[in-house]
């Protein structure tokens, strides 16, 4: 169905509808009645989910549909709003997959004019999808396939644009694993990372989705939502100061002590010391160096760290663990 770009509170009501196979777009109008019954970008994924596909559709086939979706609070300026939903039919699971993503992608998309964009067949070669406010190109991502996500972030901002932001699959995503993740921000690394949605992404011959748009979207009551904002933001910040303080590993050691930690995958159920070593507590005593915010974000839980210990050193330990199985790795 033919598409009008009709602003609607939140809404812009109109999804992209990208078919790799032969390269066709088209667009689809959100009715009111279904942003009321379907709220935000995770009921409406659902919804469009279950139109596009069924109990047969094979998650790595090219019949699969792969869902990016905002919500009516993206690209506003309520805290936390700049999040997007990544729904398919996972082939981790089989079943119905949704996966909630930070950085500013999010944002990126819905003021390019879309609510989202629905992702539909398999290219035959390698592709990246361009979206540059309401127009959509499709084109060859030779150069970009192969390589780690860090690489194509980069290389896509000095393609396009710095401001540009990009969703990419790396290697793991290419070779369809089912627990690949579809990531975003370049080395801040936020990623799509449940169900195996970056093998979906990968079995469509798709590398990445770069969004840059300049629209505003519409709010009905802006100033009663600017006080709002400007009355709860005190307690947002206050609520959430150990989140902050020490990220989202700062329960590490009440996880493990519930049972809650998933040594070597739940094989083993107490690790009590190392879960200490590892907690958020220690990681902001030891290696902190600062935080990374996501859009619209008043918490900071994204840590920046350095790890000061000689790079053999390093190695030596990441390699004496894993003979021991542990599921410690170091990054240097």
């Amino acid at each position: 169905m033919k598409g009008v770009n009709k602003l609607r509170n939140g809404y812009f009501t109109k999804i992209a509808e990208i078919d790799l196979n032969n390269k066709k777009i088209s667009y689809l109008t959100l009715e009111e009645k279904d942003l009321k019954k379907f709220i935000g970008g995770s009921g409406l994924g659902a919804k469009l989910l279950y139109e596009y596909t069924n109990h047969q559709t094979d998650p790595l086939g090219a019949e699969n549909v792969l869902i990016f979706m905002t919500g009516p609070l993206t690209g506003t300026k309520v805290f936390s709003s700049d999040r997007f939903e990544v729904i398919t039919k996972s082939p981790l699971t089989g079943i119905y997959a949704e996966s909630d993503c930070g950085g500013e992608w999010g944002e990126a998309l819905k003021r390019c004019g879309f609510d989202g964009i629905v992702i539909k067949g398999k290219s035959v070669k390698p592709v990246h999808i361009v979206i540059k406010d309401e127009e959509i190109m499709i084109k060859d991502a030779s150069h970009l396939w192969g390589k780690d996500t860090f690489e194509v972030d980069e290389l896509l901002k000095k393609e396009i644009y710095s401001k540009a932001r990009s969703v990419c699959i790396g290697i793991a995503g290419e070779r369809l694993v089912k627990i690949a993740a579809i990531m975003n921000e370049g080395e801040v690394g936020r990623a799509a990372g449940r169900a195996g949605v970056g093998a979906v992404m990968g079995s469509k011959n798709l590398k990445a989705i770069t969004v840059l748009g300049n629209k505003e979207v519409e709010i009905a009551h802006e100033k009663e939502l600017n006080e709002f904002i400007k009355e709860i933001t005190p307690h947002m910040v206050k609520v959430s100061e150990r989140l902050r303080e020490h990220g989202t590993s700062r329960d590490v050691e009440l996880y493990e002590e519930i049972g809650d930690l998933p040594i070597k995958n739940w094989y083993e159920g107490n690790w009590k010391e190392q879960a200490k070593k590892i907690s958020g507590p220690a990681m902001t005593e030891n290696i902190l160096t600062g935080r990374y915010y996501c859009g619209r974000c008043v918490i900071g839980c994204g840590r920046e760290v350095e790890i000061k210990m000689d790079p053999i050193k390093a190695k030596r330990v990441q390699v004496r663990n894993m003979k021991r199985s542990a599921c410690l790795v170091l990054i240097v």
